[in-house]
């Protein structure tokens, strides 16, 4: 009969491995940066984290062969750490000895996962109670079931707070949303305003220079280099005056019509701001549906219509016929619907 192993033993080989830290095969300080076996630390801890796996709690449980197995492979991988640890660089093929001893380390994983898989899922299983896990499963089942229906009737009691509170949204939006739109023309209107004192103050400053440019050239024919000698001089120098002048007075016209062209655009936004701030009283005084969508044909006419402002001459309308045409009556559509009732 064989002998039965010593279980502290057993232990003993196992936590040896287990506790072995891999950077301690380095050795960099003892045997130099270019033998020193940086290359062996993750193959190392690879087979450390190996036999990590088995409990110490687990080898009572094991049978003698697979104690013995734990054993002998626990005391085969120190080995190969104490052979690393023990690499002496006096000897020849210092190259060819570490690279052996590093492949041996590499190769080894397979052989040692082999032999321990079985007992590392048998150590694992052993702590797994399957029965108190199909309780907690069922009883976490339910408790989702309970859950999700107290989550369905809160979504179900939101939901319908949220249908008033969006009713009272959308009579606030149907109030408030056609009246906030006016800011967009009062900016608009703004901006104008500033470019319009801007092209004001450029044609005040043209007209000066086009009257000072008038006045001196009364005195033109007092400086002696300005006196014409000859016939063509004083033709040259009537057209010259007169080319000067013309273009002086073509920035003055250009200048006062941007002037007119941003006030003309600034009382069109005032006049679309103030249409649609009174929207919403006139909507709410008529007394039907047909009034109020009369006051919408006649809001948008106001918004996007050209009108006159005094500013601007000869414009070219977009926006044409009568607001009133829009909500009057299809022939035939009234009588289909009689009809139809």
């Amino acid at each position: 009969m064989a002998q039965e192993l010593n279980v502290d033993e057993v232990l003993d080989d196992l936590k040896r491995v287990q506790s072995f830290s891999a950077s301690d095969l380095v050795q960099e300080d003892r045997l130099g940066r270019d033998a020193a076996f940086r290359e062996a630390i993750m193959p190392a801890e690879r087979l450390i984290g190996l036999f990590q796996k088995i409990p110490l709690d687990a080898i009572q449980e094991f049978p003698q062969t697979q104690r013995k197995q734990i054993q002998d492979s626990a005391k085969a991988v120190y080995n190969l750490f104490d052979e690393i640890g023990n690499f002496s660089v006096d000897e020849g093929n210092i190259a060819q000895r570490k690279s052996q001893l590093v492949q041996q380390l590499e190769q080894s994983y397979q052989g040692y996962f082999d032999k321990l898989f079985p007992l590392v899922s048998f150590a694992v299983a052993r702590t797994v109670d399957f029965n108190r896990l199909t309780e907690e499963g069922r009883t976490a089942v339910q408790s989702i079931r309970d859950e999700s229906k107290k989550l369905v009737d809160e979504i179900k009691e939101t939901s319908d707070n949220a249908r008033g509170v969006l009713q009272e949204v959308r009579e606030a939006a149907a109030e408030q949303g056609v009246t906030q739109q006016a800011k967009y023309f009062e900016t608009e209107a703004n901006t104008h305003q500033e470019l319009s004192g801007t092209w004001l103050t450029a044609s005040i400053f043209m007209a000066s220079i086009v009257v000072l440019y008038a006045v001196l050239s009364l005195f033109f024919p007092k400086f002696e280099f300005l006196a014409a000698s000859t016939t063509s001089e004083a033709i040259q120098l009537t057209v010259s005056k007169i080319l000067i002048f013309f273009v002086l007075v073509f920035l003055l016209f250009q200048c006062a019509k941007n002037y007119f062209a941003h006030q003309h655009n600034v009382v069109i936004n005032r006049h679309r701001q103030n249409a649609l701030m009174t929207y919403t009283t006139l909507a709410e005084a008529g007394s039907s549906i047909e009034a109020r969508d009369t006051v919408l044909q006649h809001a948008a006419a106001a918004i996007y219509a050209p009108n006159d402002t005094g500013y601007a001459k000869n414009e070219e309308r977009g926006y044409g016929g009568n607001p009133l045409i829009g909500v009057m009556p299809r022939p035939g559509v009234g009588a289909a619907s009689q009809v139809d009732g």
